[in-house]
């Protein structure tokens, strides 16, 4: 154990005997838009970046009826990565789908209830080969069971809920802005939606095969704040979710039309919070 030795910033931030840092509350890496908590009593954070021969225990990953679809694992390549592919045939999340979910070991409200900050955190780096005719979801929920949580409802830009509560970043070319949308899904109420727009007011929409970054901040009351690429898109989402419900990350796709499969690739998932 050691104790403060020369204070950098009080008895937060300081220095020790040996001239290592001590931070009481736990450190936190990268620039704003992409950062990750790195683990410690203060905090639980799961972060894989799916460099082993196999997928850990911690995953779950399920698939449609679809012959040719087939689940989430581990792919040849430098600095790990895992690939799923959907099915050809069907166009339902039932038929064509494939996602990964984890446990429900995350909460947006901790111990200390609406008085404390909680930071749950989302940070994943997805890509899918191709485009098209397909349903994208990136974030978090409180569902593990095969479920595309929210997607288009096939009119307008409206949205379906099937998850009780989720929020996350959504591509559904079903819907008359093909882009991604910044949503979320408070006790069932509805989803809640608007375009992932960047600041200087372009929609942001999938590139083919080309690795996007994904983040959601959420805090105690529920609010969300996303980042793509490491920007700041849209607005604060006010009651995003319920902040007391268990919720797992999870990255789905399913096909919208019977064509041609497509095969998403993650190269890593984070998601922490304050250890409750």
């Amino acid at each position: 154990m050691k104790r403060p030795l020369r204070s950098i910033y009080g008895q937060y931030v300081a220095t020790v005997d040996d001239f290592r840092l001590i931070a009481s509350l736990g450190l936190i890496t990268g620039q704003w838009g992409n950062q990750m908590p790195l683990g410690d009593t203060n905090n639980i954070v799961m972060f894989d970046d799916f460099d082993g021969a196999a997928l850990l225990g911690t995953w779950s990953v399920l698939k449609g009826t679809d012959a040719a679809a087939a689940n989430f694992a581990t792919n040849a390549g430098v600095s790990g990565t895992i690939l799923g592919t959907t099915g050809a045939t069907t166009t339902t999340m039932a038929g064509s789908g494939v996602q990964i979910t984890g446990g429900l070991n995350f909460k947006a409200q901790g111990a200390a209830g609406t008085g404390g900050t909680n930071n749950l955190e989302f940070n994943s780096r997805v890509k899918v080969d191709v485009i098209t005719n397909q349903v994208m979801f990136v974030g978090l929920t409180n569902a593990a069971t095969l479920q595309m949580p929210i997607q288009g409802s096939g009119v307008g830009n409206a949205f379906t809920g099937n998850a009780n509560d989720a929020v996350g970043f959504l591509f559904d070319t079903t819907m008359t802005t093909a882009a991604w949308w910044c949503v979320g899904n408070k006790a069932g109420a509805g989803p809640q939606g608007f375009l992932a727009t960047a600041p200087g007011g372009s929609n942001n929409a999938p590139v083919a095969a080309t690795f996007a970054q994904f983040a959601i901040s959420v805090d105690q009351l529920g609010n969300a704040n996303f980042f793509y690429n490491g920007v700041q898109v849209g607005v604060t989402m006010l009651g995003a979710l319920t902040p007391t419900v268990a919720l797992t990350p999870i990255v789905a796709v399913f096909n919208r039309t019977a064509a041609a499969s497509r095969n998403p690739q993650i190269d890593y998932i984070m998601t922490s919070m304050n250890r409750i």
